[in-house]
Parts: C-alpha cells; structure tokens; sequence
C-alpha cells in the first residue's frame, strides 16, 4: 500500500505543473532541522547526461568503500528508483514516512511534488549512515529544489542544449545562466563540451564566485571497448560514445574529490565505471524473442547522442523507430535527426501524458522519407514492429520507457 500512497501524494505533477523556486523548500527544512546539510554532497545539473554522470560517480565511490546516497529523476517504474542508498532503492514504507514527516512540517507551505520529494529525500540522506550524496538537479539549477545545500564538494554541468525552453529561456545563453546557479563559491565545477555561448555565461559565473572551473573533453579511445582520460584507463559499463564525455566529466569530479583528501583509488574508480549501470538509456534487452534497444532520447541534443550510437552499433542498416513523445518535446527536431530514408517509424502515444499524437508523429515521420505508421500503444507497436526485418529502436520518453518496463516486468 505505501507504494500506491506514493503515488497519490507525489503522482500530481501534470496538476501543479514547473513552478520553480527555492523559499518554499528553504522554509520547510528549517522546520526540520536542514537535514540537505548534513551530509556532503557533489551536484550535477544539466541537459543531457546528468543522471548517467551521477551513476558513474555513485559506482565509482562505493567501489572505493563509500558509502553513497544517490537522487536522481525521473524514475522509470517506480518513485522508489530515485533515491538509492549504497546501491539499493530506498524502500516504499521509509520514503513514505519521510514524505508524510515532510507534509507535517509543510503545515501552510504549499509545496509541489517534485519538492515534497525531495525534502523528503534530504531527510532519508541524513539519516542512513552515508559518507556522501550525489544530487541531480530535476530541472535547471538555480531555482530547482535540490539548490539548497550552500557548499557543495564539487558542481558540475553535463551539457546545455535546447530543452525545457519555456521555463528556462529561449536561448543556449539563458539556459547555461539557470544550469550555473548550481556554482557556489569557491567551489569546484566540472564542465562538459560546451557551445560558445553556454560556455562564456558558464566561465563568467564561475569567475564571478571564484569557482575552478574545469572544462573536460571526451575520453580518448584506446582501443575497442577501452578508453582513457586524466591519467585513467578504463573500460566503461555504458554504451554510446556520448559515455566517453559523462564518463570523463566523473573521472574529473572524483579527482577534485581526491584533492580534497578522499581516498579514492585508480583502480577502484576504473572498476566502479565499468561496472556502471544506467536503465533506459542505450539499454539493450529482450521481448518476445526479438532484440530492442531502448532510449529515454526526448530533446535534440538527445536525439544526436542516439543516432550516433545506433549508426555504430548497427552500422549501414535500415531501423523499425517505436516512438512516442510528450508535446511539451521539440519532436519534429528529434525526427529529423533519428530517422533516414528507408527507417520504418511506428508512432505510439505516451500513456497518461500529454503527448504528440500518433497521426501528428506519422506525418512529420513520413516528411523525412521514413515509412511511417500508427498503433494504439507500445504493445501493438512492438507487434507490427517484430514482423519487420529491421532492428527495433524504441525510444522519445522516459515515462513511455517505464510503462513498458513496468508491464514487461509484471509478466515474467
């Protein structure tokens, strides 16, 4: 029952929509004691590549004998996914009575979900005996909920691209300004790859809080399966060349972690990265006898990342796309960028979610030269899909990834 509970406290999203902002948060963990500064913490924001870059740096700490809080979003199946304590999901009855303590504290405060959780979070961190947390941003930085703590380990900002335009600007420039409200001063931020514009607003708010700033390239590929970067050699447990950037901007955080005297261990990091593991992103598995490789790409930046991965593991072939998007996602840009002459495409809504409808997905499939199609859902999608030679790529939501993982799960 607590995790039907859950979803009634915390499944309104949709109902309250973005209404970003950090009083509401700052007041209610007063009220409980700020646990958000109990425990150290590195932070990561980002467009693209936060949560396997907080899965990197998670796996990597615990390999060296940490002991690791991880928050992450959003979940594929269940809320639980989101808080995980050394390597295992926080469970339903705990982090329902740390929402229920929270909704206590709240009397008058009217939070939204996503800050319900994560107070909710704070206070399970604080109380499990951890060495350290790693903390995604929900959304942008400056104003989002897990902006609370005043003195990170390190920052980091993954990526700035083209998501969430509506709430975090309509340009690189004033999306990079809301990502790097997570700088704090004088402490460490990691950079990934960055376009002009993102990276000056980046450089000059790091300067102005006199925060290193450290920008990081892509790992280097040795050989097949082996890559390097900042002195480590290392194999990496998640696929797609994106990985060799998520995977250099963690190596580079745990090195600031090592300069501020954590006993971290070259080999224990290279095994903590290959040992990663990340669902729903360029994860391959098996339904109904047929190979799917499945993909939360939902913006454009995504969508690259995505089709590069696809052109090297399934080099010069044809692909049958499963894709449902919500409509708040930029899906003709996304289209346009997965889908080659040839590709089948099946459009398929996302259930419970405001979404792109199937005939609209159809019709800006079939403008890229793609034999486009409709189901009603991802069940009958995966149905026409298999009787297609191609290989199946389904991919353009987390949430319509999780109903499908959910249900697949229930049945085996």
């Amino acid at each position: 029952m607590s995790l039907a509970e859950l979803d009634r406290l915390l499944g309104s999203f949709a109902q309250r929509g973005v209404d970003l902002g950090l009083d509401r948060s700052l007041s209610v963990l007063e009220r409980l004691g700020n646990p958000q500064n109990q425990i150290p913490i590195v932070h990561i924001a980002g467009t693209n590549g936060k949560g396997s870059t907080c899965a990197f740096v998670d796996t990597a700490l615990r390999a060296n004998g940490y002991r690791v809080g991880r928050y992450t979003s959003p979940h594929l199946i269940s809320w639980c996914e989101r808080l995980q304590l050394n390597g295992q999901q926080v469970s339903s009855d705990r982090l329902l009575e740390a929402v229920q303590t929270v909704l206590a504290a709240a009397d008058g405060i009217d939070l939204t979900p996503f800050e319900l959780l994560t107070a909710a979070v704070w206070l399970v961190l604080a109380d499990s005996d951890l060495d350290i947390a790693v903390i995604e941003t929900g959304l942008g930085g400056r104003l989002d909920a897990t902006n609370v703590v005043a003195q990170p380990l390190v920052t980091a900002i993954t990526s700035i691209g083209h998501d969430h335009q509506a709430v975090l600007g309509p340009t690189l420039g004033a999306i990079a300004a809301e990502k790097a409200g997570i700088i704090k001063s004088r402490c460490p931020v990691v950079v990934g790859p960055l376009l002009p514009e993102a990276r000056t607003v980046i450089r000059n708010r790091a300067e102005q809080l006199q925060a290193l700033m450290i920008a990081i390239e892509p790992a280097t590929v040795i050989e097949s399966g082996l890559w390097q970067s900042q002195g480590l050699t290392y194999q990496s447990g998640l696929i797609g060349d994106v990985q060799r950037i998520n995977s250099a901007i963690a190596i580079a955080i745990l090195r600031q972690l090592q300069q501020q005297g954590w006993g971290l261990q070259d080999a224990a990091i290279a095994q903590g990265l290959a040992d990663t593991d990340w669902p729903g992103r360029l994860q391959w598995l098996d339904y109904q006898g047929r190979r799917l490789l499945i993909d939360g790409a939902h913006n454009p930046e995504a969508a690259i990342a995505l089709r590069q991965a696809v052109d090297q593991l399934l080099p010069n072939q044809s692909i049958t796309w499963l894709i449902g998007m919500l409509r708040a996602k930029d899906a003709q840009a996304v289209l346009a960028t997965l889908l080659r002459s040839g590709d089948r495409c099946i459009a398929i809504p996302v259930p419970d979610h405001d979404c792109w409808s199937s005939e609209e997905l159809q019709t800006w499939a079939a403008a890229q030269g793609a034999i486009a199609s409709t189901a009603a859902d991802w069940a009958e999608g995966l149905a026409i899909a298999q009787t297609y030679p191609e290989a199946i790529v389904f991919c353009g939501s987390l949430y319509l990834l999780g109903d499908f993982l959910q249900k697949v799960t229930k049945t085996v």
